[in-house]
């Protein structure tokens, strides 16, 4: 009576092998294990020194000491670099030479491109000899211009017109002179000494003075009074007088022109 069952055994093992033979071809890959896909290697890091090139550094001329952020042209010298007038306004640093005694740097402030200039830099002077007695700008680059031309004296008189307009409310004719014109305070003579600029600093020491007494931040007197002290220089009483007369020139200017009383106020004050 056991026949029954081994018939029903033998149909259960045939019916498997039918269905693993005519299985759907779509899931005989669930059964083959697929490859993790192959990822591009991550490329090596790049140091950053091979993205970022330090800046050399600059050497004073004394005693191979490095003066950071500054553009050195040139140290103890009066003349700039070659070509560098035409692209720099100068403005004088102090800094240690390898003995640790102080020495000049000069920094190049970068001038404004040609575009950026106000339109009065490309007038002829002509127009701004008559257009200098009321406009500051005018008085400001024709001043600017003669300093150029080495026209010392006739530079310096429009500058202080120049600021006397504007009622002392803008020292930047000032500074532009100081900066690129008187600011070389040292120079080698003809046999390789260092020698001081006498006329440059007596010119940073009278702007300083004017400075000081229109309450300017930027100029002032006692780093030129100590250079011209050091070299045995005695004669500030005209320095003195010559920036009082400067002041009183400028109150007069002020007035005539432009009916204020700025810089008077200011120097009954001082």
């Amino acid at each position: 009576m056991r026949l029954p069952y081994t018939i029903v055994a033998i149909g259960i093992v045939l019916a498997l092998a039918m269905f693993v033979i005519y299985k759907p071809a779509d899931t005989v890959s669930d059964l083959v294990p697929t490859p993790a896909p192959v990822e591009d290697p991550a490329p090596a890091p790049v140091p950053l020194e091979g993205l970022v090139s330090a800046p050399a550094p600059f050497e004073t001329n004394a005693g191979d000491q490095q003066a950071s952020e500054l553009t050195v042209l040139q140290l103890m010298s009066g003349d700039p670099a070659d070509g560098a007038d035409a692209k720099c306004n100068f403005i004088t640093y102090m800094v240690p030479d390898g003995d640790g005694n102080l020495i000049e740097a000069i920094k190049c402030d970068t001038k404004s491109s040609p575009e950026a200039r106000h339109p009065y830099t490309t007038y002829p002077q002509e127009a701004l000899v008559d257009m200098a007695y009321g406009d500051s700008i005018a008085a400001e680059v024709l001043g600017l211009w003669y300093l150029d031309e080495k026209k010392i004296e006739e530079g310096m008189t429009l500058l202080y017109r120049a600021i006397a307009l504007n009622s002392a409310t803008e020292f930047r004719p000032l500074h532009n002179a100081a900066n690129a014109h008187f600011s070389s305070v040292q120079h080698l003579d003809e046999d390789g000494n260092l020698v001081y600029s006498i006329s440059s600093l007596e010119q940073q020491y009278v702007m300083g003075r004017i400075g000081e007494v229109l309450g300017d931040a930027v100029l002032s007197t006692p780093s030129y009074r100590t250079l011209l002290e050091d070299v045995g220089y005695e004669d500030f009483a005209r320095l003195e007088s010559e920036a009082s007369a400067i002041l009183a020139d400028m109150a007069n200017i002020e007035t005539e022109v432009t009916g204020r009383s700025t810089i008077r106020e200011a120097l009954n004050d001082s």
